[in-house]
C-alpha cells in the first residue's frame, strides 16, 4: 500500500483537523450572529427613518400647501390694498374739488354780502337824504 505520508489509524480521525474545525465554525457562527444582530439593528433603524421620512414630508407638503394659500391670500389683499388706495385717491381730489367749489362759494356769498351792505347803506342815505329834504 502507498501512502501519501498521511498516517491515520483505523476507526479513528485525526483529532487537531476535528478541533480546527469546530473551532471555525464556532467563529463563522458567533460572526454570523453578530452580523445578523447588527443587520436587524440596521433594519429597525431604517424603518424608524422611513416612518420619520413620512411625516416630515407630509408636514412639507403641508406647510407648502399652506404657504401657496398664504400667497394667494396675500395677492389678493394687495390687489384689495390697491383698488382701496385708488378709491382713496380719486375720492381725495373729489373733495379737493368740492373745497375749492365751496371756497368759491364763500367768495362769492363775502361779495355778495358786502354787496348787499353797501346797497343798504346807499338806500339808507337816499332816504335820509330824501327826509332830510322833505
Amino acid at each position: 500500500m502507498a501512502s501519501n505520508g498521511l498516517v491515520f489509524r483505523a476507526g479513528r480521525g485525526p483529532s487537531f483537523i476535528l478541533v480546527g474545525l469546530v473551532v471555525i465554525v464556532i467563529i463563522l457562527f458567533y460572526s454570523y450572529w453578530g452580523v445578523s444582530s447588527k443587520n436587524n439593528k440596521l433594519l429597525r433603524d431604517v424603518s424608524v427613518l422611513q416612518d420619520r421620512l413620512r411625516v416630515l414630508a407630509a408636514r412639507k407638503l403641508t406647510s407648502d400647501k399652506k404657504g401657496s394659500a398664504l400667497a394667494t391670500q396675500l395677492t389678493q389683499m394687495q390687489d384689495e390694498k390697491e383698488k382701496i388706495e385708488g378709491v382713496v385717491k380719486s375720492k381725495e381730489t373729489e373733495i379737493g374739488d368740492t373745497r375749492s367749489q365751496l371756497q368759491k362759494k364763500e367768495s362769492e356769498l363775502l361779495e355778495l354780502h358786502k354787496q348787499e351792505v353797501w346797497l343798504i347803506q346807499s338806500l339808507m342815505h337816499k332816504f335820509g337824504n330824501l327826509y332830510n329834504v322833505s
